[in-house]
């Protein structure tokens, strides 16, 4: 019986580790064929191994010492070589949120994203974004908010004093303070279906640091909110 490829039962467990599945229910299986990294096709027998696989997985990570992080690579690309997609790993690490995600990037524009978020707010999600002031995407995603769910806390930069130029050029997404996906990719259909790009998927204290480093911004006026910056117009870079 063929196997599945090791580096793709670790791509599966970071996708149920994201989706908060329990990999010792008994629809457990059930579970991991609903993720987009379960392999086509695969038989029950393969399913019970890999479950096995994913398990002992689970015991390493909880048996790791404190301030342990786990990382994983995932790419937008033609060919992608065993690496999940950024949409992909997005997808999960949106959908497997249970309190809040942060989102800071420069350009935003792809609907499958949004309706991402969309989606998380219904459940109850805080959700959190920041962006550019300069360019449109902010402002669009603001805007075209579904009037029927609560809203995001949304930030813009600022100019700092001394002239200085400052850019929100940041991509990232972090769920829970536990999680994040930090990469080269706009959150468009450049970024998420046609381009190169790279991204790391975190688990671990640096997610929680991320969001501190976003929260001291705020607190020192370099992120404001997007009502007293003005309207986001078009722009470049």
């Amino acid at each position: 019986m063929k196997r599945i490829p090791a580096r793709q039962l670790v791509t599966l467990w970071q996708h149920a580790r994201a989706a908060q599945l329990d990999l010792y229910s008994a629809a457990a299986i059930e579970g991991l064929q609903r993720l987009a990294a379960w392999p086509p096709g695969a038989t029950s027998e393969q399913g019970s191994q890999a479950l096995e696989s994913l398990r002992a997985l689970t015991v390493q990570a909880r048996e790791a010492p404190r301030g342990y992080q786990r990382v994983s690579t995932s790419v937008t690309a033609p060919i992608r070589a065993g690496f999940p997609s950024i949409a992909d790993d997005l997808r999960t690490l949106i959908k497997g949120a249970r309190k809040e995600l942060m989102v800071v990037g420069f350009d935003f524009g792809e609907q499958a994203f949004a309706s991402a978020l969309h989606e998380a707010a219904r459940r109850g999600i805080a959700v959190t974004v920041v962006g550019d002031r300069n360019m449109a995407g902010i402002g669009h995603l603001a805007a075209f908010w579904p009037s029927d769910i609560t809203g995001p806390a949304v930030y813009v930069g600022v100019e700092p004093d001394l002239g200085r130029v400052f850019r929100v050029h940041a991509k990232t997404v972090v769920a829970d303070r536990m999680r994040a996906l930090v990469g080269s990719a706009n959150f468009t259909a450049g970024g998420l279906r046609n381009n190169l790009e790279f991204a790391l998927l975190v688990e671990g204290p640096c997610a929680q640091e991320l969001v501190q480093l976003v929260d001291d911004h705020v607190a020192r006026g370099y992120l404001v909110p997007l009502r007293r910056a003005g309207s986001a117009g078009a722009g470049g870079g």
